[in-house]
C-alpha cells in the first residue's frame, strides 16, 4: 500500500521556509533593488528586512520592509506557506527578480484584489493609469536571528 503525504513547506526549528539560502547570492539593499529594478531584472538575489505584511489568504507572499521601501516575496500558492507569525520579524530571503506590467483595467484588478484580501476599502478612482510591479520570485526565506 502506498500512502501519499502533501506537506505544506512551513518553517522548521531553524526558521527557514523553502530553499536554504545560499550565502554567495548578492546581497542587495531592498533600497538599491527598488532605486534600480531594471538592473536586477532576472537575477537571484538576497534581501534583507522586516516583514510588514503576509498574505491572509494563502501565506503565499510576504512583502519585506527596510528603510521605508518595500518589495514582495511571491511564491506559487501552496509551494511555500508564509506563517502569519512573520509579521515584524527580520528576515533574509532569495529569489530571482521579475515584473509584470499591467494595463489600467488589470491595475484596478490587481489592486482590487489586493484590498480585499488585507480587508481594506479599495476606491477604483485611486489608480489612474496602469503600471509596472516589481516582485522576487521566492525560493527560500530565513528568519534572521
Amino acid at each position: 500500500m502506498l500512502t501519499l503525504i502533501f506537506m505544506t513547506c512551513l518553517a522548521g526549528e531553524n526558521g527557514l521556509y523553502g530553499a536554504k539560502i545560499k550565502t554567495d547570492t548578492p546581497l542587495v539593499s531592498i533600497t538599491e533593488l527598488m532605486a534600480n529594478p531594471e538592473t536586477y531584472m532576472d537575477k537571484m538575489v538576497r534581501v534583507k528586512g522586516t516583514v510588514a505584511t503576509v498574505c491572509p489568504k494563502a501565506g503565499c507572499w510576504v512583502d519585506i520592509a527596510d528603510n521605508g521601501e518595500k518589495v514582495r516575496i511571491k511564491v506559487k500558492d501552496g509551494e511555500i506557506v508564509f506563517d502569519k507569525d512573520l509579521v515584524g520579524k527580520s528576515v533574509i530571503a532569495e529569489g530571482t527578480v521579475y515584473k509584470f506590467e499591467l494595463t489600467h483595467e488589470k491595475a484596478v484588478g490587481y489592486f482590487r484584489h489586493l484590498a480585499e484580501e488585507l480587508g481594506e476599502p479599495f476606491d477604483e478612482s485611486s489608480v489612474t493609469s496602469g503600471t509596472t510591479i516589481y516582485q522576487i520570485g521566492g525560493l527560500g526565506l530565513q528568519i534572521d536571528k
